[in-house]
């Protein structure tokens, strides 16, 4: 005997009886609603929060039926928002879950084609990111989120309005953590109460790593996964805004420099440091012993152009990184030479953001036409190389017309979380794609939300987002605490 659950539309609820049933008379539809955000035939994790969407047509009723094997839930109204209870039931086991649409359309029921959600592996419970206004003149109201992506409970663990006053404004960036554990993790502070808070295995640290060799304090970090390091990107950055261009913002490297920061001995060593060249976004391979990073030829003269700055607003398109990475003995901290991976410039691209799969098969990475942030880039794809065969390709099924930027594997490789503006083109949303082992992977669905148009109406952009097995230690108030009352301390250079 089938067990049947009824439950409420969230926008217009309307109580549903026992009695009330499935349009018996509907006329079939060949075709499949159109429902936002677009979930149709897509795998999604077996510990997944429930799937919510709404339909996008307008009628005078809707009712919608999720089945898995002997279980059912019926819906009705507009808004489509199973409860986690209920979803519990129709994701546990390995059936996928079929999803009927019926649409009343003046005094007839209309069935959609049957669609489905395919179960796979299981995703991190965790994923943490930052919700960031899409104006620069509203950074200082910036939050760090952590989300459990089994049900729809968040919180802040840090929030820049907290500190910051009148007179002195705050940002606050990268987070990021060792291993997908929270035992080891650090943010970045920037301006008032400045610093880079490091936690690791119990032990807080407070840290400025701009010094007489850095060219700024560590920007973009990766954490060694075997050994007490922490590499990072130094980086002199400027913006310069469009008002005729689709990419509105665009962020410069003027000068960048690649180093690593020794937990242990608290000191800093430099990695890349040519003055010829722009380098960030360092990255390891799963046993630390190569770094991955972008770097671009900087073809300025500072004869013909004195202002450096507005070089770089002039020659902005011309700015291309390419991919390579560099060799590293863990024990000894020493450094093979630069090797090149791929020449992006010689295709007039530009590659940012490489990211190694768990199993150090795979690195994913974004690739836009020139330029270091592609955020605002529409032509902007992910791409994925097969470290084996030193072939790259498009990831064609992930990708949209609109700019695809941050991404990050799950701890398992299972499932890729990427940052798209695919919805709308202005804010960055969250989508999760199933990995299926060979570098191929599943279409991608949104984020899932209590409420099916929280994306519509948040003014927010997601930013930076990064898996974790685990919750953060810290509350919101106490990484305050820690920015406020420890002192950033010096570290100096030191091989």
């Amino acid at each position: 005997m089938k067990t049947i659950y009824y439950l409420f539309g969230v926008v217009f609820p309307i109580l549903v009886s026992a009695c009330t049933s499935i349009p018996r008379n509907s006329e079939s539809v060949d075709e499949y609603p159109e429902i936002f955000p677009d979930n149709v035939n897509v795998t999604i994790p077996s510990n997944i929060a429930p799937l919510t969407f709404y339909y996008c047509q307008d009628a005078q009723d809707y009712i919608t039926r999720f089945s898995c094997g002997e279980t059912e839930i019926v819906v009705k109204g507009q808004d489509v928002s199973p409860s986690c209870n209920q979803w519990a039931k129709l994701i546990d086991g390995t059936d996928p879950i079929s999803v009927d649409s019926y649409v009343k359309d003046g005094d007839k029921w209309y069935h959609y084609k049957q669609f489905q959600y395919f179960k796979a592996q299981e995703i991190d419970e965790y994923l943490s990111y930052r919700l960031i206004p899409p104006a620069y003149s509203n950074f200082n109201d910036l939050k760090l989120i952590i989300r459990n992506l089994t049900n729809f409970r968040e919180r802040v663990f840090y929030d820049n309005m907290n500190l910051q006053t009148s007179e002195n404004s705050q940002c606050v960036n990268c987070h990021t953590f060792r291993n997908y554990g929270t035992e080891s993790m650090q943010i970045h502070v920037r301006q008032y109460l400045g610093g880079t808070i490091i936690f690791d295995k119990g032990k807080l640290r407070k840290v400025n790593l701009k010094c007489d060799s850095t060219i700024s304090s560590g920007v973009y970090p990766a954490w060694h996964p075997t050994h007490d390091y922490i590499a990072y990107s130094t980086n002199i950055t400027a913006q310069s805004y469009h008002t005729s261009d689709p990419n509105i913002i665009e962020v410069l490297d003027q000068a960048s420099q690649l180093i690593l920061y020794d937990l242990d001995r608290n000191t800093v060593s430099m990695v890349f440091n040519n003055p010829d060249y722009l380098a960030c976004y360092p990255a390891w391979a799963p046993d630390g012993r190569r770094l991955y990073f972008t770097a671009a030829y900087l073809p300025y003269n500072a004869q013909e152009t004195p202002d450096k700055t507005r070089y770089f607003y002039n020659h902005s398109t011309e700015i291309h990184y390419d991919l390579y990475y560099k060799d590293f003995d863990p024990a000894t901290k020493r450094w093979g030479d630069a090797v090149k991976v791929i020449d992006a410039a010689g295709m007039n691209k530009s590659i940012t953001l490489p990211r190694v799969s768990p199993d150090g098969r795979y690195l994913m990475f974004s690739m836009g036409n020139y330029g270091v942030f592609h955020l605002w880039h529409p032509e902007s794809d992910l791409y994925v190389l097969d470290l084996s065969t030193g072939q790259y390709r498009n990831v064609e099924e992930i990708n949209s017309d609109c700019a695809e930027s941050y991404h990050n594997w799950s701890s398992n490789g299972n499932w890729v979380v990427i940052s798209t503006r695919r919805e709308d083109s202005g804010y960055t949303r969250l989508y999760l794609a199933h990995h299926n082992g060979d570098g191929t992977f599943d279409k991608p669905f949104a984020l899932p939300t209590k409420n099916p148009r929280h994306s519509v109406f948040l003014m927010y952009s997601y930013n930076i987002p990064e898996f974790s097995i685990e919750d953060i230690p810290f509350t919101a108030k106490e990484l305050s605490g820690i920015v406020k009352n420890m002192q950033s301390e010096f570290v100096p250079y030191g091989e």
